[in-house]
């Protein structure tokens, strides 16, 4: 608390501390109050810690989240593979507090992708790791996303909706792949693929939607007035625009407002 507290001029003894031999105790005290300090160039100095074994892996992978440092994330990463559970759940942890979906970050891709493929990752590491790919920002995620996109896990395909909705770019693949996650069995599961197709979704599905929304009772019309009035907010089609107009005096109560949003 008392390094904490001197604020900045801290981090470099704290650093030289971690570069010598410190007890697990005195090692995980420091990254702390590296982490508390919040000076992101103190990252690599647990980064390096870590892999000598003179930070334990728990606390540098906590203060390296509370940094928020880049360039940690590679570090990170590795411990996503080939780890014992809990060491990966930490790392997906930590990760996605170093990923954001506003700065695509491909870096990420290929070590989840690999990740992935590892025999007998648990519900939860799976789950994670897709959403990390989401968090990621990066369209070549995309493809591993909508392979995984009808898993019969609810979790999975939550996840996969969630990081489909976060990528930088939309895709044919991906406006199919959450269109057909419309008609989902889990109704939240059909809101989660609605609002990532609302955020990914191009103008040019916008008739497919309104059909579906109009026409086909069987619908969950509340879904997909929500993904609709999404798309429909990017486009600047004054003919789609006249149509939806002319729809909401027809449109049931569940979708009007998302219509009149859109």
């Amino acid at each position: 608390d008392a390094l904490v507290a001197v604020g900045p001029r801290a981090v470099k003894p704290l650093v030289a501390f971690l570069a010598g031999s410190p007890s697990a105790d005195a090692a995980t005290g420091a990254v702390q109050a590296l982490g508390a300090i919040g000076d992101p160039s103190a990252s690599q100095a647990i980064v390096r810690g870590m892999r000598r074994g003179a930070v334990p892996v728990s606390a540098g992978l906590g203060a390296l989240a509370t940094l928020g440092a880049s360039d940690a994330l590679p570090a990170v990463l590795e411990l996503v593979s080939g780890e014992a559970t809990s060491t990966r759940l930490e790392a997906i942890r930590a990760a996605r507090e170093l990923l954001d979906p506003s700065r695509p970050d491909g870096r990420a891709v290929d070590p989840l992708v690999d990740a992935l493929a590892e025999p007998g990752i648990t519900l939860e590491e799976r789950a994670g790791m897709l959403e990390l790919l989401g968090r990621a920002g990066s369209p070549r995620g995309a493809p591993t996303l909508i392979a995984h996109a009808k898993d019969k896990q609810a979790a999975v395909r939550r996840a996969v909706f969630v990081a489909l909705g976060n990528l930088s770019e939309g895709s044919a693949a991906i406006d199919a792949a959450l269109a057909t996650a419309l008609d989902d069995d889990i109704g939240a599961l059909r809101t989660e693929a609605a609002i990532a197709l609302s955020r990914v979704g191009p103008p040019a599905v916008a008739p497919v939607l309104l059909d579906r929304l109009l026409k086909s009772a069987e619908q969950d019309r509340g879904a997909v007035g929500l993904a609709l009035a999404g798309v429909v907010g990017r486009s600047t089609d004054a003919a789609l625009a006249k149509r939806v107009g002319g729809a909401v005096a027809a449109a049931p109560s569940s979708a009007r407002d998302a219509l009149i949003e859109g």
